[in-house]
């Protein structure tokens, strides 16, 4: 069992992924507490700030765990359930937001249940095999897998697990390493344009939600309810297309709508 790909390489990272998703929480809860004491807009985009930054370590790590522990056959189906959350998320916040009009508890209310999540991850998040194979950790990465493997009622062959090694000793690397790499700078590149472009389009719909004519909370709901089948619905999608031809349709068609809805006359809006 060969844990070595170069393009996966985790060695520039000494503290492995559950540690930071751990840290990530906890940042991210002391940055949404302390938002709902802000003396000042100002203490209150530097919290923001951090719980923004938090939120990418949790999303980044914990996905990229998630697909090492899924077999490739359902690796799009745990990519897209947990994604819609985010969906249902929307739509609690809809209704918190109605419910509660004071913005420093509602920030409480809000960020009170990364409590939870930071115990459970705490107890069941498990650290990633590879990585532990990676800093010399044979053992615990062994042990990793039997539990896996104990989950899913499956059991191991010692003799598989002996054969655990990586081939060759990972060298260190930097953010840099993004750019200086022919492939890796084309995939950098081409991910920000793509992500700069589905963030404006998402956030821009999103935070325009007051100028659509219905209340305010009903259309924030709306937004996450139609997600939710848009969301599942791109699993099957995935599986059968393949990720590539997917990303390139979505967004040929989304920049399409997006552009038509200029040629639509402003008093039928």
């Amino acid at each position: 069992m060969n844990w070595s790909d170069p393009d996966l390489d985790e060695a520039i990272s000494p503290f492995g992924r559950r540690f930071v998703v751990q840290i990530s929480l906890l940042l991210q809860l002391v940055a949404g507490v302390g938002s709902a004491f802000s003396p000042n807009i100002y203490v209150y985009i530097a919290l923001r700030f951090l719980s923004g930054a938090s939120t990418s370590g949790v999303i980044i790590n914990v996905y990229v765990l998630g697909a090492e522990w899924t077999g490739t056959s359902k690796r799009a189906l745990f990519i897209v359930i947990p994604h819609t959350f985010y969906s249902v998320g929307l739509m609690m916040l809809s209704g918190v937001a109605y419910g509660i009009r004071n913005w420093r508890i509602m920030h409480l209310v809000l960020f009170s249940p990364i409590i939870l999540s930071f115990g459970l991850f705490h107890w069941v998040l498990p650290e990633s095999a590879r990585w532990l194979m990676t800093q010399g950790r044979k053992e615990e990465a062994r042990q990793a897998i039997r539990k896996a493997a104990g989950v899913n009622r499956r059991k191991v062959p010692e003799a598989l697990l002996d054969k655990l090694e990586v081939e060759t000793t990972p060298e260190a690397g930097s953010i840099l390493d993004l750019f200086r790499v022919s492939y890796l700078r084309k995939c950098t590149i081409s991910m920000g344009c793509i992500w700069f472009a589905i963030s404006v389009v998402y956030y821009g719909l999103s935070l325009n939600v007051g100028n659509f004519g219905l209340d305010i909370y009903l259309t924030q709901f709306i937004f996450g309810i139609v997600e939710v089948p848009a969301r599942l619905g791109s699993a099957v999608i995935i599986d059968h297309f393949g990720r590539r031809i997917c990303l390139i349709v979505t967004l040929v068609c989304g920049g399409a709508t997006c552009l038509s809805i200029l040629a639509i006359p402003k008093g039928i809006l």
